[in-house]
């Protein structure tokens, strides 16, 4: 109860234990509730707050919070130059070494209707997978150890 209604209850400004009466708790509750209240501080998101440099600039204590649900930018970042590496690699691959990648990794095509389509046998697309496979892994794992024009000169 606010104390400007408990004060015209007893006609003057409450005590503790009129207080603590009154919200129906003990005045060691009431005494620790408050002391914890005296410590806090009360923010507004939109309030502006300096930056601390001399650049004398300002932000929005909103702006500075995380969004669990957006995407780190690191990781988008990663994700983006893994991409461009790959599609290098895959540039890089002989014509019939792409086309049997794409088959298979991209339509999910099985090695055998990938041989339907190249008019081969199924045992003979398996030797342009696994060349490029093998070459895409060792262009990968160079380019992520920033050897990648060694690998690809290669």
């Amino acid at each position: 109860m606010p104390a400007s209604s408990s004060s015209s209850i007893w006609g003057a400004r409450p005590r503790i234990f009129e207080l603590a009466g009154e919200a129906g708790i003990t005045v060691q509750d009431l005494r620790e509730t408050l002391s914890q209240l005296s410590s806090s501080t009360i923010l507004t998101l939109d309030g502006l707050w300096a930056v601390s440099d001399a650049s004398g600039d300002q932000i929005a204590l909103v702006d500075t919070l995380r969004d669990e649900d957006s995407a780190d930018p690191l990781e988008h970042l990663a994700a983006e130059e893994l991409h461009d590496e790959l599609a290098h690699a895959l540039g890089m691959l002989t014509e019939r070494e792409r086309l049997v990648v794409g088959l298979y990794h991209y339509y999910n095509l099985t090695l055998r209707e990938i041989g339907d389509v190249i008019s081969v046998s199924d045992s003979r697309v398996s030797q342009p997978h696994s060349r490029a496979m093998l070459r895409l892994r060792g262009w990968l794992t160079a380019a992520a150890h920033g050897e990648a024009e060694l690998a690809l000169a290669a």
